[in-house]
């Protein structure tokens, strides 16, 4: 399965100094913006290298199991390959996508996945969470 590889390989760059910062950026505090978000400590273009390594092998269920991670990057991965999976596809199927699974995403994922819609849409989006 793609998604226990994404996750070695995410945990293998890892760094608990970059986490911590991460978890004080994204106010992950009680009562604070991100709280109980966490954080393995991998910044955004390692998580993209990652993503475009196994854009090929991911399957749905892969994507499904990483957007239910409990570590932003492995959510954030996940968005990652859904949107490189959609981009060629019609954006309704990203809607739906998103739909379904608007609760679970953080809204920094959020603003990746519908960066190309209008932005009427994109504040639609942004206001339901």
């Amino acid at each position: 399965m793609a998604s226990s590889s994404v996750l070695r390989e995410l945990r293998a760059v890892a760094s608990a100094e970059k986490a911590a910062v991460l978890q004080r950026f994204f106010k992950t505090g009680p009562g604070e913006y991100g709280e109980g978000d966490r954080f393995l400590g991998v910044m955004v273009p390692q998580i993209r290298a990652i993503a475009r390594a196994h854009k090929s092998s991911s399957t749905d269920q892969d994507i499904q199991v990483l957007l239910a991670s409990p570590y932003h990057e492995a959510r954030e991965c996940g968005l990652f390959l859904l949107v490189g999976k959609f981009r060629a596809s019609p954006k309704d199927a990203l809607r739906t996508f998103l739909s379904a699974h608007l609760s679970v995403l953080p809204r920094t994922s959020l603003r990746y996945a519908i960066e190309r819609f209008p932005r009427d849409e994109r504040k639609d989006w942004l206001s339901r969470r």
